[in-house]
C-alpha cells in the first residue's frame, strides 16, 4: 500500500478515508516525527511505502513498525526557503536579492495600494465558512486562467474539492492556514498550507491574472516570509516542480523519498520494496545526469 506522506499520512485523519498509520511530532526541534501502525491496523499489511518524503523529515518508528525491514529511494527534488538564520523578512530579502529588486517589490506594492486599496489576511485558527466558501469558489479559476496564459497543466486543480474539504476543519485545528488578498471582498490572490511543527507547506497558490501587472506571484511570497518569522518558523517548504518562482526564492533544496516498510518473511512484499528501490535510484539518477549535460533545454 503506497501512502502520500502529507496528505495520507500528516494529514490522513481529516480525510473520511482510514489509513493505517498514524504520526505525531516526537522532537519538533530536530524535525523527528513518530509514525506508527493503527492498533487495529497491525496484521493488515505486510508492505507500506510512504512517498514524497522530504529528507529533512527525520522519521522515528513506532514499536511495531520497527520490526518491518526499511528501504528508502529518492524520487525528485524539492525546494524550500530556510527561515533559520533570520529574524525579519527584511533580512531575507536584502540577503537574497539586488537593491533594485527590493525597490521594484516595494514600487509594486504601493501601486497595488494606490489602485485597488487591498485587504490581507492569513487564516490561521479560525476562518468564517462563508469567506471559505468565497475562497473555495475563485481559487480553481485563478489556477485555470493562469496555466491557461502560460499554456501548461496544472496538475493540483483535480484535487481542489479534496482541499475544499478539508481545509476548513484543519485551518480550526492550527494545522493549515489560507492567506488571500481581497479588492473590495473579492479574492484576487490566495494561497494553500498545511502547517506541521515549524515547517509551513505552501502547498498551492494563485492570483487573478487581471492583477499580474502588480507582482502578486512575489508579493505572496513577502507575505509568507514575513508571517512565518513573526510566528517562530523555521522553513516555507515550497514542495516539487523546478519552477522559474520557486528557483528565484528558494534557498535549500532536497530531494523527496519513498520510504518502504516491509516484512522480510514475505517474498512478494519484499521483492517489491526491491523493485521499487532499483526504480526509484535509476530513474533519479538518470533524470539527474540529463538535467546536469542540460540535455531538457
Amino acid at each position: 500500500m503506497k501512502l502520500r506522506y502529507t496528505l495520507d499520512v500528516l494529514f490522513g485523519d481529516a480525510q473520511k478515508d482510514e489509513y493505517p498509520l498514524e504520526s505525531h511530532i516526537s522532537d519538533e526541534e530536530h524535525d523527528i516525527i513518530r509514525i506508527s501502525i493503527k492498533e487495529e491496523k497491525k496484521n493488515n499489511h505486510s508492505r507500506l511505502s510512504l512517498i514524497v518524503v522530504p529528507k529533512y523529515q527525520k522519521i522515528s518508528t513506532g514499536k511495531y513498525l520497527s520490526t518491518f525491514k526499511r528501504l528508502t529511494s529518492p524520487l525528485y527534488k524539492g525546494y524550500l526557503i530556510n527561515l533559520k538564520t533570520y529574524s525579519y523578512k527584511e533580512d531575507y530579502l536584502k540577503k537574497h536579492f539586488s537593491a533594485r529588486t527590493r525597490n521594484r517589490f516595494r514600487a509594486r506594492n504601493k501601486k497595488l495600494e494606490q489602485c485597488v486599496q487591498p485587504k490581507s489576511q492569513m487564516y490561521y485558527g479560525a476562518i468564517h465558512k462563508p469567506t471559505y466558501d468565497l475562497l473555495f469558489e475563485h481559487f480553481p479559476n485563478m489556477l485555470e486562467k493562469r496555466f491557461d496564459q502560460k499554456e501548461e497543466i496544472n496538475f493540483e486543480i483535480p484535487y481542489i474539492p479534496i482541499y475544499e474539504e478539508v481545509f476548513f476543519s484543519l485551518v480550526q485545528e492550527k494545522r493549515a492556514c489560507i492567506y488571500a488578498k481581497f479588492d473590495d471582498g473579492i479574492p484576487i490572490c490566495m494561497s494553500i498550507s498545511f502547517i506541521y511543527g515549524k515547517t509551513l507547506i505552501l502547498y498551492d497558490s494563485g492570483y487573478d491574472v487581471d492583477y499580474e501587472a502588480f507582482n502578486l506571484g512575489h508579493l505572496i511570497m513577502i507575505e509568507h516570509i514575513d508571517w512565518c518569522l513573526k510566528n517562530k518558523f523555521k522553513r516555507i517548504d515550497l514542495c516539487r516542480g523546478d519552477f522559474y518562482h520557486k528557483r528565484k526564492w528558494m534557498n535549500d533544496n532536497y530531494t523527496y523519498h519513498q520510504i518502504d516498510f516491509f516484512k522480510p518473511t514475505y517474498m512478494i512484499a519484499t521483492i517489491n520494496s526491491l523493485k521499487d528501490w532499483f526504480v526509484n535510484h535509476i530513474r533519479f539518477n538518470t533524470i539527474s545526469f540529463l538535467k546536469k549535460m542540460k540535455f531538457h533545454k
